[in-house]
């Protein structure tokens, strides 16, 4: 089943941390522009909880090899995320956790400034890992979750979530994300599969 485009007018509190988020986590993944993607009203992660790993920091090219990311250290135990597409950058600020062996990044796109109209920045989540020199992205997998939801009689196993422009959005408290993370981190379709970034040798 496709999903559900709804017209939502610029001023909603929702339109600007969308567009960013979407945008960049799809080129991230090597996904279609037009899929759509799970986001967060909330965190995926307390602060008290992040971690930090440096075998992320450096320039990673896309797979279709039209672009490239780059992870920076900000602070102790957070990273500045740019994408670099062509003639465009976009920044996003990103914090590590560990669900169990599994790694994964909470990030959220930094708006433009000065920002046009208030706006509520939304959280995406994405499985990492360095894997024989290449950074593998998994996003959370829109179209099972959806599913799931839709199922469920729009509910996601305790999980409060609503449609919106662009894929499903998730409203519960960060301990109820982590609680859904950590008890189907074993499920096959909980991420999609991994697209793998190459590491950035030279300038291109």
């Amino acid at each position: 089943m496709s999903p559900t485009r709804l017209a939502q007018p610029p001023s909603t509190i929702y339109a600007m941390p969308t567009t960013l988020l979407r945008a960049g986590a799809l080129l991230l993944a090597g996904v279609a522009l037009s899929s759509c993607v799970v986001m967060s009203l909330h965190p995926f992660v307390k602060d008290a909880d992040a971690i930090f790993d440096e075998a992320l920091l450096g320039a990673w090219d896309f797979p279709q090899g039209d672009g490239y990311l780059v992870f920076e250290r900000d602070g102790d135990k957070k990273y500045r995320l740019a994408i670099h597409e062509k003639k465009k950058v976009t920044h996003y600020e990103g914090r590590l956790v560990a669900f169990g062996d599994t790694r994964c990044l909470d990030f959220q796109a930094v708006p433009v400034q000065p920002e046009p109209y208030l706006v509520l920045r939304t959280h995406g989540l994405m499985r990492v890992a360095v894997v024989d020199g290449a950074l593998e992205i998994s996003l959370l997998d829109y179209r099972s979750l959806r599913d799931a939801w839709e199922k469920g009689g729009h509910k996601l196993e305790g999980l409060a979530a609503s449609d919106s422009p662009g894929g499903l959005l998730l409203t519960s408290s960060t301990d109820e994300l982590r609680a859904f993370i950590v008890a189907n981190l074993k499920q096959p379709n909980l991420f999609e599969k991994p697209a793998r970034n190459p590491r950035r040798t030279a300038p291109k």
